[in-house]
């Protein structure tokens, strides 16, 4: 039986700060550092590319570096600092067109961050429900959601 490795990923939010906004320094110093892989946003991978997809994949490829995406369907890729308060039919909208721009960077796993902690439990049934139709559209990508499921208690 083969022996699990464990993988460690650095989350981008903020990164720049920290270390530099060019991506190939900034990714070539995550593998210098020991990183298996990072955890971006579209508008992390926007910003740090320039919008540039390609750019966005050579890097990862170059250093060898694997990708967790993220999800979060109360913002709008385009205004990644500013919440919405959306009706569950766009949180849904928002979850497909999000993981249809992630899936040409193979990621190894997608965490969404959807829906609204203020729902109700029933909002959150309905959402989860087609949040799982959307999803098995997608059986190449592993999902976990980061919610409050339980808020009427």
């Amino acid at each position: 039986m083969p022996v699990p490795q464990l993988k460690i990923f650095r989350v981008l939010w903020g990164i720049e700060a920290q270390f530099s906004a060019d991506i190939n320094v900034l990714f070539a110093e995550l593998h210098r550092l020991g990183y298996t892989g990072i955890e971006a946003s579209l508008s992390d991978i926007a910003r740090l590319s320039n919008n540039d997809s390609n750019v966005f994949q050579q890097a990862l490829h170059d250093h060898k570096l694997e990708l967790i995406g993220t999800v979060v369907t109360s913002f709008y890729p385009s205004e990644p600092d500013v919440w919405h308060d959306l009706p569950i039919d766009e949180h849904l909208t928002n979850l497909e067109k999000q993981l249809n721009e992630l899936i040409q960077f193979k990621p190894i796993h997608v965490n969404i961050q959807g829906g609204q902690d203020s729902w109700s439990t029933k909002q959150k049934e309905e959402y989860f429900e087609k949040a799982l139709e959307i999803q098995a559209k997608f059986p190449q990508m592993t999902s976990s959601h980061e919610v409050s499921v339980i808020s009427d208690l």
